[in-house]
Formats: structure tokens, C-alpha cells, sequence
């Protein structure tokens, strides 16, 4: 399902810019062979501009040629942006963000049944704790962030830097170790069954921000 919505809603971004530098090239020479009418705009011929494809064009499977690249500098290029030091701190945070959130869902029903003896129908119950976390997370991941950011924007004059939005994932800090606490010592000594369920909840709410 997400195959086809993927393959029918999402268009083909990319843009073959060998059309645009071939004008732009021809706009220099008229300019070199012609350095009187530089000023005269009206003169030069527009650039020719690349007609857009109707919505059944774009669902072909192949299209022109965007790039002529070599396929080996195009494999290597991904190495060389994950040890951007910005790219690598945002895909460490997601690995870990995203491996805890496996890790917990996927021991969510035999740790439940095992502890509490609950049936499927109780355990899908215990999740409605993540889809508030989720919903109290996401503001706080976006507009909570924008606000912080925007604060520490204007104590700098205006010039905005990155870590501006560090703040923000405070909260993060201090509800994920909590969530995997309650969520683990809740199952190991059997404490009562809210106590994992809200880790469930402090769970979702911790990923939303970061």
C-alpha cells in the first residue's frame, strides 16, 4: 500500500539542468561578442524553459538522463555526508531514538502477557498511552521548537545557528531514560500495569522532539 501511494503521490523532483546551462553558455557568448548591448535586456533571447510533464508522463518508469556522473563517485557520496559532523549527530540521535522504540514495541506483548497475563485486545488498549505521547509530542517537537529557536534567534541579533534548537530536546533527555526506567523495572517486578504503560507513553512523547 505505501508502494502505490508512493509510486502515484509522490512526483519525480529532480531537474535536468543541462538545458539551462546550455542557454546560460549561449547568454555569455552573445555577451562576448556583443559587450555594447550588455545593458540592453530586451535584445537577449530568453532562455528556453523545459515543458512540464503532464501527471501521466510523470509516472513513467524511466525518464531522461539527469545526471552524468560517474556511478562510483555517486556511491561514495553518501560517505562523505555522514561524517558531516551536524549529519552524523542527527542520524545517531534517530538510530538510538528508533532503535529504543523497536526494541520496547517489540517486547510490549510477551512482556505484558508474561507480567499481568493480559490478552491481545488488553495490550492494543495499553497503546492508546503512546498515541497521547504522540499527540502531546508533536507540538512540542514542532512548534515548541520553532518558538525556542525564534527566542534564541532574536537574543543573537537575528542570526540563527543550529543549536538553537537544542533547548528543545530537554525534555527528551529526561523522558526517555524515565520511559525505558518505568517500562523495564515495571515488567521486571511486576509493579503495577500503568507504570510500563506510561513508559509507553513517555516513549512516544520522546521521539517526537528529536
Amino acid at each position: 500500500m505505501i508502494l502505490l501511494i508512493a509510486f502515484f503521490g509522490f512526483p519525480e523532483t529532480a531537474y535536468s539542468r543541462q538545458q539551462k546551462i546550455e542557454s546560460g553558455h549561449n547568454l555569455a557568448a552573445l555577451d562576448i561578442e556583443k559587450p555594447t548591448s550588455a545593458g540592453s535586456e530586451a535584445d537577449r533571447p530568453a532562455p528556453s524553459i523545459p515543458r512540464k510533464e503532464s501527471y501521466l508522463q510523470s509516472l513513467k518508469i524511466f525518464h531522461k538522463t539527469y545526471t552524468y556522473e560517474s556511478l562510483v563517485k555517486l556511491s561514495f557520496r553518501p560517505l562523505g555526508l555522514i561524517i558531516l559532523p551536524p549529519v552524523l549527530w542527527a542520524a545517531l540521535v534517530q538510530a538510538v531514538t528508533i532503535g529504543f522504540l523497536v526494541a520496547v514495541s517489540s517486547n510490549v506483548a510477551p512482556a505484558y502477557q508474561s507480567a499481568y497475563g493480559f490478552e491481545a485486545y488488553q495490550v492494543g488498549l495499553c497503546f492508546i498511552a503512546a498515541i497521547i505521547g504522540s499527540l502531546i509530542g508533536i507540538p512540542v517537537g514542532g512548534q515548541v521548537g520553532d518558538a525556542v529557536a525564534d527566542f534564541f534567534t532574536k537574543r543573537n541579533k537575528g542570526v540563527r545557528e543550529p543549536e538553537m534548537r537544542l533547548p528543545a530536546m530537554v525534555l527528551s533527555l529526561v523522558t526517555t531514560p524515565l520511559a525505558l526506567i518505568l517500562f523495564g523495572v515495571g515488567i521486571q517486578r511486576q509493579l503495577h500495569w500503568i507504570c510500563p504503560t506510561i513508559g509507553l507513553g513517555l516513549r512516544k512523547l520522546s521521539s517526537s522532539p528529536n
